[in-house]
């Protein structure tokens, strides 16, 4: 039914939107004689198996039909003993639940409230994702266990991975079992909506974590139609063992997780971009189109709901505010605002080490990263260099609007007179668009926005981390191959795993940015380290003085691309042309431990959290 509706509004099939209807009037009738027949209670107690997004479903096609048949059948999809005490917003309700079973029962409510306007569905998606985030989250932005939420707080109880006592092999256990990827899936499309309501950075950090952590390494790497089921989150786990499933094949697998993963993939472009359109900024404004180019092109829409400027700026009228959201190389085409952008992003890990002073002492040198984003704005209207003559032989730059335009003089031969030249008057339009780029959480405070015009910085900046900043627009207003450019730091960090338990106060992820690093290992998860320092202990190197191990395979050395280059490539793949490339280090106490990014890591046993003591 989600793909007969789809049919209808992308591909404007109107058969498609006769059978929907006819097929949601039969399954409402069925309903209603049931309820007639059992009652209500007993219609209540067959929501508790799992039934996807009908209520989202219901309430799209209510915006199609405006028919109240349609959005009853939403509510008719909505389990009582889940949803009022989420709305309530006093008691945890998700502990022992089905994850998959309940996140799209959740994403319905959100889909509700914008529908509807009901403020008790807005409050019951705030509080489900104010529990989900702080009581069943791990470090990459996931949640559950064997697909169900328990142990809040308490996730190493999830984590745990148990070894053979006297082979010392890892064990079918929970460590292997977290994290199912529909769930992930599902968590980004709640947060999107999150994200839609009322743009904050630390949502849109929390898109990111989980699409780099949860979703981008599910696909095996070189082998077409292989996804995994779950991500593995404990000790000495590998994606292809105990998983359920491991990775699965073209021709023989396609559980629920093939699904959602492919879905995901193909519309990967969809949240990088949300566009305001001018005079809208309180209602819901249009879409915006965005063509991911990483790692291959697809076409996706980004689409606000209500987007406010929430005091970052004002906006001058006709001006369409674009909010950008995540860092993925794309080309965005906002054709209402006669405006195209183009991101390019790249990730340095340099191997030469920044030294720190602390009063008159030098402390040992850190590790930093850099992730730089330059995003490039062009005009969809008109070419930037159109002549503009008013005589065969001059032209009078007065006409050009002195606030909306930077007219230039030019030569060029006259095309009815060969012999003779005139002079005309290029004008490049100005831009009528606000920005409000994503200064992440991670970012480190050195971290800066610039604005480049012909290659020249105009305007920089060292904004706060943690915050959508609002670009200023330059003198004349944004021009044609304006360029605004984000260098946003990254030094490695310990992100504490979620168990209040004292015993696992030492338990973390080691994190650049929004990676994930997981370490390279059979069993063990000790690092003695200081937990302070993590910098300094965090090494970048080139892989030849690394020893470029990988528990007796090649290391997959970067390049530390997060999207597109080699960094699809799996731990114990050659690639000559990484030689150069750089491979982070743990170097503890104990032992060292090679690091990769949780998604490059595909058929070698790792582990997600380390025990880090001094």
């Amino acid at each position: 039914m989600a793909g007969l509706y789809d049919q209808h509004v992308h591909a404007r099939n109107a058969q498609a939107l006769v059978v929907l209807v006819r097929m949601a009037d039969y399954i409402s009738g069925r309903i209603r004689s049931l309820i007639s027949a059992r009652g209500a209670a007993w219609w209540q107690w067959c929501l508790s198996v799992e039934f996807g997004g009908m209520n989202e479903l219901a309430y799209n096609l209510f915006t199609l039909t405006a028919e109240p048949r349609h959005s009853e059948l939403a509510a008719l999809f909505s389990p009582d003993a889940f949803l009022a005490p989420l709305a309530a917003g006093t008691t945890d309700p998700l502990d022992g639940l089905h994850a998959n079973q309940h996140l799209p029962i959740v994403i319905g409510a959100a889909r509700g409230f914008e529908v509807m306007r009901n403020a008790t569905l807005a409050a019951v998606t705030q509080h489900f994702d104010c529990l989900l985030r702080t009581r069943y989250e791990y470090t990459t932005g996931g949640s559950n266990v064997n697909e169900h939420w328990s142990s809040p707080r308490q996730l190493g109880t999830s984590i745990a991975t148990a070894f053979d006592d006297t082979t010392g092999a890892a064990l079918n256990s929970d460590g292997f079992h977290t994290q199912e990827t529909c769930s992930t899936y599902n968590a980004l499309k709640l947060t999107r909506h999150l994200i839609e309501w009322g743009p904050t950075a630390a949502a849109a950090d929390g898109y990111e974590a989980k699409l780099l952590n949860g979703v981008l390494g599910v696909q095996q790497p070189g082998v077409v139609g292989s996804l995994s089921y779950m991500t593995p989150l404990g000790r000495g786990v590998n994606r292809n063992r105990w998983d359920w499933y491991g990775f699965g094949s073209a021709n023989n697998s396609f559980w629920c997780c093939y699904g959602t993963t492919i879905e995901q993939f193909a519309k990967l472009g969809d949240s990088i971009y949300f566009g305001q359109p001018p005079s809208t900024q309180a209602s819901r404004p249009k879409t915006v189109a965005a063509e991911a180019e990483a790692p291959s092109r697809h076409v996706a829409e980004a689409v606000g709901t209500g987007l406010v400027a929430n005091g970052s700026g004002v906006v001058a009228n006709g001006t369409g505010v674009l909010w950008v959201a995540q860092y993925i190389p794309s080309t965005l085409t906002w054709a209402a605002q006669g405006v195209r952008v183009n991101m390019t992003t790249r990730l340095t890990v340099p191997t030469v080490r920044t030294v720190r002073r602390d009063g008159l002492h030098a402390r040992p040198p850190t590790t930093t990263a850099t992730l730089t984003v330059r995003l490039t704005l062009t005009s969809t209207t008109a070419a930037p260099t159109d002549p503009m003559t008013a005589d065969p032989t001059t032209s009078d730059p007065t006409t050009a609007d002195p606030t909306t335009a930077d007219p230039t003089t030019d030569t060029e031969a006259t095309p009815t007179h060969p012999g003779r030249r005139r002079t005309v008057v290029r004008v490049a339009t100005a831009l009528r668009i606000a920005l409000r780029c994503r200064v992440p959480g991670w970012a480190t405070p050195d971290s800066t926005v610039r604005v480049l015009r012909d290659g020249t910085s105009v305007a920089e900046a060292q904004p706060e981390n943690g915050t959508f900043y609002a670009v200023g627009t330059p003198p004349m207003g944004w021009q044609s191959n304006d360029v605004v450019e984000l260098a946003l730091g990254m030094t490695p960090r310990l992100a504490p795993l979620n168990d209040e338990r004292l015993e696992y106060a030492s338990v973390a992820s080691i994190m650049l940015g929004p990676l994930l690093l997981a370490g390279i290992t059979n069993a063990t998860d000790e690092l003695r380290a200081d937990p302070s320092r993590v910098a300094e202990w965090v090494v970048a190197e080139s892989p030849a003085r690394a020893g470029g191990t990988c528990d007796g395979r090649a290391a997959a050395h970067g390049p530390w691309q997060i999207w597109g280059g080699r960094a699809g490539r799996r731990c114990g793949e050659s690639d000559a042309a990484a030689d150069a490339d750089v491979q982070l280090i743990a170097r503890g106490a104990n032992r060292n431990y090679t690091l990769l990014p949780l998604a490059q890591v595909a058929l070698v046993n790792y582990t997600a959290y380390f025990n880090v003591t001094k």
